[in-house]
């Protein structure tokens, strides 16, 4: 192959590109929002008539690129303390800062306008939805609660309380990733959904507690399997010390 680009083209980590993980459209809109100036004022309706995509659509890979680290989101507060537009910050490679991160926006005389932006009078939209931009800890408790309404769409859910997050952030300091609490949250409920004996331990104390990285090497295994009614096949003895401690 002969590349003959050698001008008007567009800087993309080829990390991004090759991340077979990520569904090739929500590849493409990162694609095509770093084909833009660092400058560019964002508008959703702008982004969905230029990729033919829905706002839900594009809320669900924002959501995914967000995820999985390639976009960061910042929110900004006006001169009066007052929370304003979302900006999107695209990463060269994946970062997890485990929350939305806020700056203040300074007031400027001038108001510079973009080729890409409607006009000033346009209501301006929200990137992603009240919960797509809760602190990572409540976004695995929001997970659990929608995974558990999925099998029983009566359940009141789990409150972002201190008792039920904080063994949530002890592994995320730990350095596990949103996808790892996902793997153990749907491999619990498979395994312990239907066992009158073990559904009543679906709750983050725990499914995030002790056995945490027991349960996440049993997701990612097919060689540790529970049954049902939950075996005791596995025994989980750490080399190193811990990270959980109990209080």
């Amino acid at each position: 192959m002969k590349n003959q680009i050698k001008k008007d083209f567009t800087i993309c980590p080829n990390a991004l590109i090759d991340d077979e993980s990520i569904i090739s459209a929500a590849r493409f809109l990162f694609v095509w929002l770093c084909s833009k100036s660092e400058d560019w004022k964002f508008h959703n309706s702008v982004i969905e008539k230029a990729c033919g995509i829905s706002s839900d659509t594009r809320i669900k890979y924002m959501k995914i690129l967000a995820e999985k680290g390639w976009i960061t989101v910042t929110q900004k507060k006006n001169n009066k303390g007052e929370w304003g537009e979302n900006e999107i910050i695209l990463n060269p490679y994946p970062i997890f800062s485990g929350t939305v991160k806020n700056t203040v926006q300074e007031k400027t005389g001038n108001r510079e306008t973009h080729p890409h932006s409607n006009t000033d009078s346009e209501t301006k939209n929200e990137l992603f939805t009240k919960t797509e931009l809760m602190p990572l800890p409540d976004q695995i408790l929001n997970y659990l609660n929608e995974q558990l309404k999925k099998i029983n769409p009566a359940a009141r859910g789990f409150s972002a309380i201190n008792r039920n997050l904080s063994d949530i952030k002890i592994w995320i300091k730990a350095g596990y990733k949103i996808e790892d609490f996902e793997k153990v949250i749907e491999n619990r409920i498979r395994e312990w959904a239907k066992s009158p004996k073990m559904n009543g331990y679906l709750r983050p104390q725990t499914i995030f507690g002790q056995n945490f990285e027991s349960y996440l090497l049993m997701a990612n295994s097919k060689v540790f399997e529970m049954s049902a009614a939950g075996s005791n096949n596995y025994k989980h003895e750490p080399t190193a010390e811990p990270v959980f401690k109990q209080p």
